[in-house]
């Protein structure tokens, strides 16, 4: 019997991927820290291998990490801990493990990124995530590298149309990067590949999963705008002035886009 164990399901791509599986009747449970069918804390490396027994799991989709690039800085021990050292556990456990990580485990030097193109990792957060894929790889997983991920979902700001609604609705002034270029994706185009993809287990290794388009921060804001007629003064181009942020981080997907920008936006 097919049983997945969902990380993360409490976040913004956790809760996009627990709809699609739900959707598919694809027998699924939760893991975390809050509100999920099994309490699992990625920071306690040794407590995993028990969780995962009792969760009767054939297959595992971890979408659980520490993200917050300003807290993983501050505390770079807890992301290495929960982005790498308990993807090497739950990579031993011997399931199906699909792997999430991230297009900023690149430099932003060399953009466009294939999948064999080598990393190099700025951040403490990019660091972390890049010792999860290398974990992952050596027992044999499959590891996507997802772009920006954006989407509307009930009740919540998170994502990065979230983050601009949340903007417009409170008037608020909104700075974005016009030299920081991503391949943003929908976090439900993301989830839907992302479910099909675990259940092909002959593949493995690591592969991009990316958008249609490379836009910069302040591009994609302008484009949300165009698609749902919207018009604001209040948002303004600013370049980086964090080091740490790579430049562009634009990836070449290896699968097309089911649908184009604009129809994303449109549902966003």
């Amino acid at each position: 019997m097919r049983r997945v164990l969902l990380t993360g399901a409490g976040g913004f791509l956790g809760s996009f991927l627990a709809a699609e599986l739900q959707r598919r009747e694809i027998e699924f449970m939760t893991a975390g820290r809050r509100g999920a069918d099994l309490e699992m804390d990625l920071g306690d490396v040794d407590s995993l291998v028990a969780v995962l027994a009792a969760s009767g799991a054939t297959e595992l989709l971890n979408a659980g990490a520490y993200s917050r690039t300003d807290a993983c800085a501050e505390n770079p021990s807890l992301a290495m801990r929960v982005n790498g050292a308990a993807v090497e556990a739950l990579a031993r456990s011997g399931l199906r493990l699909l792997q999430v990580s991230t297009d900023l485990v690149f430099a932003g030097s060399h953009a466009p990124y294939l999948h064999t193109a080598c990393p190099g990792p700025l951040s403490d957060y990019a660091q972390s995530k890049r010792a999860g894929e290398r974990y992952a790889l050596a027992a044999g997983a499959l590891v996507i590298r997802l772009p920006l991920l954006f989407g509307r979902l009930a009740g919540s700001d998170r994502g990065a149309s979230g983050m601009l609604r949340r903007s417009l609705r409170q008037d608020d002034r909104l700075r974005l990067f016009c030299d920081e270029y991503r391949t943003p994706l929908h976090a439900g185009d993301a989830a839907r590949s992302l479910v099909d993809l675990l259940g092909d287990h002959d593949l493995r290794g690591v592969h991009h999963l990316a958008g249609p388009e490379r836009l910069s921060r302040w591009e994609f804001g302008q484009r949300f705008l165009s698609v749902h007629e919207l018009e604001t003064t209040l948002w303004q181009p600013t370049l980086r002035g964090d080091a740490q942020r790579p430049k562009d981080v634009s990836l070449i997907s290896d699968w097309w886009a089911t649908r184009s920008l604009d129809a994303a936006l449109a549902d966003s």
